[in-house]
């Protein structure tokens, strides 16, 4: 378990999804892999309390936004996976951009090393993904090899957008929100 979001940490998150792949062959799949915008700023702006403090809010916020038997985890700093067993490209693109809009729309209220209360409500994600209409043969490694490749080219577009790809098909991107 992370300690800093009490979603599986990346050793978790990889034993659970190696089980779930196993017992999804011939079945839709995809991957979500989700990277926050501008996070490193949060960290200089504000120090490494509110940073977690981000950090906790997104993974609730993913952790609500997602299906009951959806796998997520935070892979590695301010990077968050989710497996959707069953989600074809569609499904997939929903519950991406469910997350984004819920992270747009979240609130972090936290007080840094210094004591004043901080207040952030500008956040942003990208998502890259990869679904997948038979699971059987791919492996965890080349599934977030394609989804993460998927989320560099959504940072490359602008940031705060999605971008899916299913079967080799190019990737499907969202597109992005007006400002606020």
């Amino acid at each position: 378990m992370d300690k800093y979001t009490g979603l599986l940490n990346r050793e978790g998150w990889d034993a659970r999804v190696a089980s779930a792949l196993d017992g999804s062959m011939g079945h839709a799949i995809a991957l979500l892999v989700l990277d926050l915008d501008h996070f490193k700023a949060v960290n200089d702006r504000y120090g490494h309390p509110v940073g977690d403090a981000v950090l906790r809010v997104v993974a609730a916020t993913l952790a609500a936004a997602v299906r009951r038997e959806d796998i997520v985890g935070r892979y590695g700093g301010d990077e968050f996976m989710a497996l959707l067993p069953g989600a074809n490209r569609a499904c997939a693109q929903a519950i991406a951009e469910r997350i984004r809009k819920r992270i747009r729309n979240a609130v972090v209220e936290a007080r840094p090393a210094d004591g004043c209360p901080v207040v952030i409500t500008e956040l942003t994600a990208s998502v890259g993904g990869v679904a997948l209409s038979a699971s059987g043969g791919t492996g965890i490694a080349e599934l977030v090899r394609r989804a993460d490749a998927n989320l560099l080219n959504a940072k490359r577009f602008g940031k705060d957008r999605v971008l899916i790809e299913d079967d080799g098909s190019p990737p499907r991107t969202s597109c992005r929100p007006k400002l606020r």
